[in-house]
């Protein structure tokens, strides 16, 4: 099981790739489009025909890369406030 600190790091990378991607990447490396295909992948996206499709949306990589970084950070992000908040509880119950 991953600490805070861990998932918060975790968060942090993504959100600067989101970053990275938001400004108009022109140019991904075959490494770097690995990367966002797994990432599409293992999230449900489905490539089909220059498009990726998930949920009736259909994008282009980039785009789906995009999408898919913002929804998992959105939902790490409160995952981890949650937990946050119930390990502060706890360890004020304990006192």
């Amino acid at each position: 099981m991953k600490t805070h600190e861990e998932h918060a790091k975790a968060i942090e990378s993504k959100r600067r790739l989101l970053t990275y991607l938001r400004c108009g990447a022109k140019r991904v490396s075959l490494e770097s489009y690995v990367c966002l295909t797994q990432i599409l992948t293992r999230a449900g996206w489905v490539y089909d025909t220059h498009l990726w499709s998930k949920a009736g949306t259909r994008l282009p990589t980039l785009e789906a890369a995009i999408a898919e970084l913002e929804q998992q950070i959105a939902y790490e992000r409160d995952r981890l406030l949650q937990q946050t908040v119930a390990s502060y509880a706890s360890a004020s119950e304990k006192r």
